[in-house]
């Protein structure tokens, strides 16, 4: 990972150089080209890491050098530095251009290493790096021969955990990350990768209190993650996630002036968050269908431990066609977003309408809670004097088995409807006679339709517009299913969610760069720039966008396959804000304009590119 390491003061400088550079223009010259390789400290400590420093003096557009991977040790980087001095040596001002990549070295166990030598080839010229030697301790307070001197394994780890290994369908079970450390620290970001991402529901992560536990004699500090995990279909789940978390470890102290002590603010920012990636022990899980034999008619898939109470309401004084409501309560624990209650089945007795819910209250895990579901049924008759009874049915994972919980039948108070016989009317009780009877019944009588159709007509079952509104629904639903999966998807795996959010970063950050070329402010012109480039690439390559450079950026792309173009975009662009943030050049509207342009093109390549 690349890190751009600068400071205010030496920013200020920098600005003041190249400005007397620019005045005394061809008068000047430079010192022949120099490559130099500085390692601070020495010796460090198990948990802090040094600073290897591969410096280029009055050399043009140095790339950086390659390391080998070293045995032992962790390189992280390069990232770059930019400095510019001048110097008036016999009447005559020499001016030195300087790029340094510094890589960061973590040590993996402790012992003696030996970094390089190397040779380092450029524009036809070979340069000599000379071997340079560190010595890694163990830390404080630690004693013991070197071959029982800890790894880095030792002082960080992580171990994943489930409640349990055997499940059944439906039955929801807890996943546990915990990452154990000391004599590290550890930062609070952690990215799981690789999880399952079918035949389960998982629930999103939760970062619970932290802990200390002793291990093999040590006392570690504990940091957990919980993910409830609910099994969809049968099989064998198995867990062995890619996690990364943020390894935080001091800077090496190399004061540059009198600005960089702790005390003018220098102490504030001494710790560097570099990526650490630990192995993950997987973890199988065997889910297992649930069993058809003694599974009840009734049953509605609760898996879990539950209770049933039902109130009928009324019970007494009830005539047919009177609404009788049925209040049905189920609580406990297990799949109670997807329970249901017992079915009654319409019947002559009852016309029985669908149950509904009138109360749920279930936690965010849907695991835990109560549902109440209400259901109205009319007696047709008072023929029967009972509401039967209703068995709800679940299956109990502890005990591997079937249970049945039986509520009722509830005795009613049914009577018969009265039956009143209609006053008939005669034409003898009619006093005005020109009153006639025109029927001794009270249906109803439907007039005739005003439109006529002919019964051989063919309905409307074609057309567009019928199979059009038909197919709503299922677009509807289908859309719903995708966007809900994909929700999910970004909250389990946070470098996906970044490559989303990269080119959103990126247009916020060019619209503000069109504001400043309008307003012909550069300075705002390349903090908007720079905000697109570091937001954009720090997400799409999920990476920090503290850590962003130019030559990083190309060789990333590099191996994706990216037009050469476009690589020589990226780097003229990052070229020209490097130039602006560290050496304060000016440019011009129309040079703003063309760079606004190079950026929009580079990064609409860029998004074309699978990486």
């Amino acid at each position: 990972m690349k890190r751009v390491i600068h400071s205010p003061a030496s920013d200020a400088w920098l600005r003041v150089g190249l400005g007397l550079a620019l005045c005394v223009g061809l008068a000047t010259g430079t010192w022949a080209g120099q490559v130099r390789m500085e390692l601070t400290p020495n010796v460090v400590r198990m948990g802090e890491s040094a600073d290897l420093r591969i410096v280029f003096e009055n050399l043009d557009r140095a790339p950086a050098p390659e390391l080998p991977p070293i045995s032992g040790l962790r390189l992280s980087g390069p990232g770059v530095e930019r400095s510019f001095s001048m110097q008036t040596v016999n009447g005559r001002m020499e001016q030195t251009q300087q790029i340094a990549y510094r890589f960061t070295v973590i040590p993996l166990q402790p012992g003696d290493y030996t970094i390089g030598p190397y040779t380092y080839e450029h524009n036809g010229q070979t340069y000599e790096l000379p071997a340079q030697t560190l010595r890694v301790v163990l830390p404080s307070g630690e004693t013991g021969r070197p071959d029982e001197a800890r790894q880095l394994s030792d002082l960080v780890f992580a171990r994943l955990s489930v409640t349990r290994d055997h499940v059944y369908v439906n039955e929801p079970f807890t996943l546990t990350i915990s990452i154990y450390s000391r004599d590290v620290n550890v930062g609070r970001d952690m990215s799981l990768m690789n999880m399952p991402d079918t035949g389960i529901q998982l629930q999103p992560w939760q970062e619970l209190r932290s802990v200390r536990e002793v291990v093999r004699g040590d006392v570690y500090d504990v940091r957990r993650y919980q993910a409830l995990v609910r099994p969809l279909t049968s099989g064998t789940l198995t867990f062995d996630p890619d996690l990364r978390i943020q390894l935080l470890v001091p800077r090496a102290q190399r004061r540059h002036s009198r600005w960089d002590d702790a005390f003018f603010g220098g102490g504030f920012s001494n710790m560097e968050a570099h990526p650490l990636e630990l192995d993950v022990e997987p973890v199988t899980v065997t889910v297992r269908s649930l069993p058809m034999e003694g599974r009840p008619e009734g049953f509605t898939g609760g898996v879990g431990r539950f209770s049933f109470d039902v109130h009928v309401h009324p019970r007494e004084n009830i005539q047919p066609g009177d609404p009788i409501s049925l209040t049905m309560r189920i609580e406990g624990e297990g799949n109670m977003d997807t329970v249901g209650p017992p079915a009654l089945e319409d019947s002559d007795l009852f016309r029985v309408y669908p149950p509904r819910v009138t109360q749920s209250e279930v936690d965010r895990s849907g695991t835990r809670g109560r549902k109440t579901y209400e259901q109205v049924i009319i007696p047709r008759t008072g023929e029967s004097g009972e509401v039967p009874a209703l068995v709800f049915s679940y299956f109990d994972p502890d005990a591997e088995t079937f249970r049945s919980i039986t509520r009722g039948p509830t005795v009613l108070d049914l009577a018969e409807a009265a039956v009143t016989e209609g006053r008939r009317v005669r034409a003898d009780d009619v006093g005005d006679r020109r009153t006639r009877i025109i029927g001794e019944d009270i249906a109803y009588l439907k007039p005739p339709p005003v439109r006529w159709a002919r019964i051989d007509d063919p309905l409307p079952l074609t057309g567009v517009w019928f199979w059009g509104l038909h197919a709503v629904p299922l677009i509807l639903t289908v859309v719903v299913f995708g966007w809900a999966r994909h929700q999910r998807r970004l909250e389990s795996d946070h470098a996906l969610a970044r490559r989303y959010r990269a080119p959103k970063r990126a247009r916020a950050g060019l619209r503000e760069a069109e504001r400043a070329i309008q307003a012909d402010d550069d300075q705002a012109f390349f903090d908007g720039l720079w905000r697109a480039l570091s937001g954009y690439f720090g997400d799409r390559l999920n990476w920090s966008s503290g850590a962003i450079a130019g030559d990083e950026v190309v060789a990333a792309f590099r191996t994706q396959g990216l037009e050469p173009t476009h690589l020589d975009q990226i780097q003229r662009v990052f070229d020209a804000c490097d130039q602006r943030r560290f050496a304060g050049a000016q440019v011009s509207v129309d040079e703003m304009r063309q760079l606004l342009q190079d950026t929009r093109t580079l990064l609409k390549a860029c998004e074309r590119v699978r990486t």
